[in-house]
């Protein structure tokens, strides 16, 4: 899930249609499968029934313009259960990186997640994710993550996400620790469509200064969504800095030696009967390698497949 080499995306929304289910409703209209980034993320009366079962295959193809790096890819899958008020999700990740150098970069990633419902309007969130890569500063890389959020169903969703990074092999050892909070609204609903949004503020501290002159990095990220079953439309961008983020819950990972400043894209989904969705997500990243300070860009092109049982 590292965006350093490359953008994963995360993803929210009604793995299943049926009736209401008798335990809290999910806070969000996807179940969550990282790797797709972004959707309308406020629950509906309509959610799966007590027991769930997704998985979600996953390809990444990555380009670069003025950077280190020449092109990469990435396969990975996601896996999403859930039982009662117990949600567990769990994700692998191969990523290959060539440089313009003849060098490469390999990495595996590991990501696991735990949530549970307190009542009819509250859920609380607890994960890990481990990386093995042959990056010399980033392998053997961990983030711990714990989230609490509130919300009212098909209305309205407010939360935060608290994240520790901590990297052994860095030269000084950094931890990094980072705050996000969220807020997500349903602007409106009219016959089978749906007109939504979700807007996210970063706040990571570094306990060593890093190379950039600075410890505190902030930003802000903003989401919008239209829905028409069985065709859903969204948008996203952010501006601001960030380094060594954790994004998607989690789930995104940007463990390379890189200032990150911005970036921007679109995601369309296609629900093509109420087992298999079909999505293709394109985006831009702006951001500079700590060794050159060059700006650079990062172009990415996403294809997901998600299966539900």
């Amino acid at each position: 899930m590292p965006q350093q080499f490359g953008q994963i995306v995360q993803a929210q929304h009604p793995l299943l249609d049926g009736k209401p289910s008798q335990v809290p409703p999910h806070p969000s209209l996807d179940q969550r499968w990282r790797q797709a980034d972004f959707y309308p993320p406020i629950p509906t009366a309509n959610m799966q029934p007590p027991f769930n079962f997704s998985v979600m295959p996953y390809y990444s193809d990555l380009g670069y313009d003025a950077s280190l790096k020449d092109h990469g890819h990435m396969w990975g899958l996601y896996s999403f259960l859930s039982h009662e008020k117990h949600e567990f999700e769990i994700a692998a990740e191969y990523l290959d990186i060539s440089f313009k150098d003849g060098s490469a970069v390999t990495q595996t990633d590991l990501v696991g997640a735990w949530s549970y419902y307190l009542g009819d309007a509250c859920k609380t969130r607890l994960g890990a994710h481990v990386i093995d890569s042959s990056d010399d500063l980033s392998d053997n890389g961990w983030v711990l993550f714990a989230g609490m959020s509130q919300y009212e169903t098909g209305r309205w969703e407010a939360g935060l996400q608290m994240y520790v990074s901590h990297y052994e092999d860095y030269a000084p050892v950094v931890t990094l620790y980072q705050f996000t909070p969220k807020v997500a609204l349903t602007f409106a609903e009219f016959n089978d469509t749906t007109f939504g949004g979700e807007a996210y503020a970063y706040y990571i501290y570094s306990d060593e200064e890093i190379g950039l002159g600075q410890q505190s990095f902030w930003s802000a990220e903003g989401r919008l969504y239209l829905t028409r079953d069985p065709v859903t439309v969204m948008l996203y961008g952010w501006a601001g800095q960030q380094t060594f983020a954790v994004r998607n819950d989690g789930f995104i990972l940007y463990n390379l030696n890189e200032l990150h400043e911005g970036g921007y894209g679109a995601e369309m989904r296609l629900k093509l009967d109420h087992m298999t969705e079909f999505r293709v997500r394109m985006g831009v990243e702006h951001f500079e390698d700590f060794a050159t300070r060059v700006s650079a860009i990062q172009r990415t092109i996403n294809v997901y497949c998600l299966l539900t049982f």
